[in-house]
Order: structure tokens, then C-alpha cells, then sequence
């Protein structure tokens, strides 16, 4: 029987393609605007970790801002993708096969590590953070973009609000962006990763707090910033969440 890692990325690794798509359909300006904002303190050249930054969305987007960005993933397939996305948007970045839990960088070497939709994929979300915080300069910045998934799977009431949206999408004649998931494999999966089951973001900010950062906030209106309409109306029981940190 397959661990559960090489679970993780086999399923991410039949999704890059869809991924990518996905991405390609995103306001890259709105998250541009909400990245100036975030980093503003960073200057030009900044050293910048994409974490899980599968067909490098956020790669790219930070390159051209002017960043030097790495970008790591944990799925072959992921980094194909990263790597066809960048050398079409003629971005210098670089992307390196490692795990989000266990980065092979030397202690304060980023200005900046970034995230989307991969805390909760994670079997040990709280030693990613520790990682993370540790790869990071002092007052480094910590960006993490990330919803409560799964939750679905163990609660009723957002089970009947995951169900409302399907039904919303369909009466909007709208494009289900589950029909390009495996939905069984996916909840099978999350039934066994820890954040499933854990009402976020106030975990994560009880492990902000563990690990030492400092000005850490949340912001929930970053979805009506930077979703489509599409994504809008997908996950409108699941809003994403944006966390903001410093490393004292």
C-alpha cells in the first residue's frame, strides 16, 4: 500500500495540468496589487521562497515585480509545469524538488516566504511553519494563502454549504471546478491529513505565536480581491484566508 505522501503527489501530479489551466485563468494583477501591499518593505532583488509552488503562479507573478525567486515542489509533474510557465513568461526563476516540511536552506536566507493551498495538503503543517520561519531572515515576511478545504468532511454544516455550492454553480451555468479533481481520492486523502478536521485560522496563529513572529494578521476579505467570479461562486462556503507575519 502506497504511503501516504506518494498519495499526495500522485494526485497533484494527474492535476498539473488542470492546475495550470486554472492558473492561467487567474487576475495575475489583483494578486500582484495584494503582493505590492504585502511586501512593500522588501526591495528589489529581495530573495523570495514560493513554497508549494506548483505550475508557479506566484513564481512568476513575484519575478517580474523584480524579486529573486525559488520555487519548490514536491511533484515532478508540478515543476514541468513551473518550469514551461516561467520560460514562456521569460522568468528567470529558480524551482528545486523539495518537501514543504523539510527545506534544505540554510537558516535566515529568505526576505520573504509565500504560500497558496498548501498548509492544509500537509502531513505536519506545524514543522512546515517551523521551517518556513526558520528559513526566513529576521522580520522576514511570512504570506500564507489557504481555506478550510475538508472541513466538509467532518462537519455537517458546511457539508450542506459545500453541497449549496454545487447546486449554485449549476444554476449559474457555471464551470464545477471539482469535475477536474478525483473527488473520491481527494477526501480519502483529506480524511487523513490534520488539518481537515481543525478549524483554521486560529490553529495557525496559535503556531505563529510558538514559532516567534510578530504583527501577524488575518485578512478574509482577500477573496473578493483576487477570486474570480467563477471561484467566487465554487467556493462561497469555503473563503480563503490570507495570514501575514513577521519573524521577531
Amino acid at each position: 500500500m502506497k504511503k501516504l505522501l506518494e498519495r499526495i503527489q500522485d494526485y497533484w501530479g494527474g492535476r498539473a495540468e488542470a492546475f495550470a489551466e486554472y492558473n492561467s485563468e487567474q487576475l495575475e494583477d489583483k494578486w500582484a496589487e495584494v503582493f505590492e501591499k504585502e511586501l512593500a518593505g522588501l526591495k528589489k532583488g529581495a530573495r523570495i521562497l514560493d513554497v508549494g509552488c506548483g505550475p508557479a503562479f506566484f513564481s512568476v507573478i513575484l519575478t517580474k515585480m523584480g524579486y529573486d525567486v525559488t520555487g519548490i515542489d514536491c511533484t515532478e509533474e508540478m515543476l514541468g509545469a513551473a518550469k514551461a510557465h516561467a520560460s514562456e513568461e521569460n522568468c528567470n526563476v529558480t524551482f528545486l524538488d523539495m518537501k514543504a516540511d523539510d527545506l534544505k536552506f540554510a537558516d535566515g536566507e529568505f526576505d520573504a516566504v509565500v504560500s497558496r493551498y498548501v498548509t492544509w495538503t500537509l502531513e505536519d503543517p506545524e514543522k512546515a511553519y517551523r521551517e518556513w520561519a526558520r528559513v526566513l531572515k529576521k522580520d522576514g515576511i511570512l504570506v500564507n494563502f489557504d481555506a478550510n478545504w475538508y472541513n466538509y468532511l467532518f462537519d455537517e454544516e458546511k457539508r450542506r454549504g459545500y453541497e449549496q455550492d454545487r447546486l449554485n454553480v449549476e444554476k449559474a451555468h457555471a464551470y464545477d471546478q471539482i469535475t477536474t479533481t478525483n473527488v473520491a481520492e481527494m477526501e480519502s486523502i483529506a480524511r487523513c491529513l490534520p488539518l481537515s478536521k481543525i478549524t483554521r485560522p486560529e490553529w495557525d496563529l496559535e503556531i505563529f505565536d510558538r514559532i516567534g513572529t510578530c504583527d501577524t494578521k488575518v485578512d478574509w476579505s482577500v477573496c473578493d480581491k483576487v477570486w474570480t467570479d467563477e471561484d467566487k461562486i465554487n467556493n462561497a462556503s469555503t473563503p480563503m484566508f490570507m495570514l501575514i507575519a513577521k519573524k521577531r
